[in-house]
Parts: structure tokens; C-alpha cells; sequence
């Protein structure tokens, strides 16, 4: 959370690098509290270590609840409007495994991630279009 964002970027990406296996360790260690504020830093390289971790991280789902509970949505839903397509892929992925959980449905539409989560289906870009459809498609099911 503090020193040069170059320090940052180096930590966030260890980070990034340990979310694909070490989900439960990084939940457990407390960062998700430190990913949260980078995901709301100024700096795009930031928020896109960020946003890759919180993705990797929510693939389990026994961490869904906290996820919400912490305030992990909000900064999702407005990364879908980032200008930087890798960060705008990352979040709607992050979206897409949040929105499995029945519980976090709701909570997701109701920070407003329908319709940037709709917008991003006008993307040229597959792998956003693939990432927004699974999160509506899981946001629709019952």
C-alpha cells in the first residue's frame, strides 16, 4: 500500500504470480484488502496485476462471500470500463466466477455491473465478449 508504484508493481506481480495456486494463503494473509486498494490505483499496470489476482483468487468459491463482504464489486464494475482491454477482460472474468454464486447475483446487478457487463458484448475483442457473456449468462440463470 505504500512506497513507488514501481515497488508496487513488483509486489502486486508476486502477487499475481502466487494467485494461480496460493488463493487460500493470499486470502488467508490478508490481501485482499491490498488487492482492493490496487485495484483502485491511479495506475493501469496496477489494477491489472490487481485484477488478474482477484480473478485467479475467485475461482474458488469458498472465497465469494469475502470477496463480496470486503466491497470487491464495485471496483470490478468499474474496471469493465477501463480503456485497458486486458483489464477490461480480467474484471468480467472476475465477474463471471463471483456471478456463479447465487447470493452474489444480486449484489452485482446492484452495483450496476449489467450494463457495462452488456456494453462490453460490443467489444472486438473475443476474449471480453467471452468473459461478459459467461457473467450475464450466469447473472441470468436461477
Amino acid at each position: 500500500r505504500t512506497g513507488t508504484v514501481k515497488l508496487q508493481e513488483l509486489a502486486v506481480g508476486c502477487i499475481r504470480n502466487l494467485s494461480g495456486h496460493f488463493q487460500t494463503q493470499i486470502v488467508d494473509q490478508g490481501g485482499l484488502d491490498a488487492l482492493l486498494s490496487l485495484l483502485l490505483a491511479p495506475d493501469a499496470k496496477l489494477q491489472e496485476h490487481a485484477v488478474v489476482a482477484v480473478r485467479n483468487i475467485s475461482t474458488k468459491t469458498s472465497h465469494d462471500s469475502l470477496m463480496v463482504e470486503r466491497g470487491i464489486l464495485a471496483p470490478l464494475v468499474a474496471l469493465l470500463r477501463s480503456p485497458n482491454e486486458a483489464i477490461q477482460e480480467h474484471a468480467a472474468g472476475a465477474l463471471r466466477n463471483l456471478s456463479a454464486n447465487t447470493d452474489n447475483k444480486r449484489r452485482i446487478v446492484l452495483e450496476g455491473g449489467l450494463a457495462p457487463l452488456i456494453g462490453l458484448m460490443r467489444q472486438n475483442n473475443q476474449a471480453i465478449q467471452e468473459q461478459a457473456c459467461a457473467a450475464l449468462r450466469n447473472l441470468a440463470v436461477n
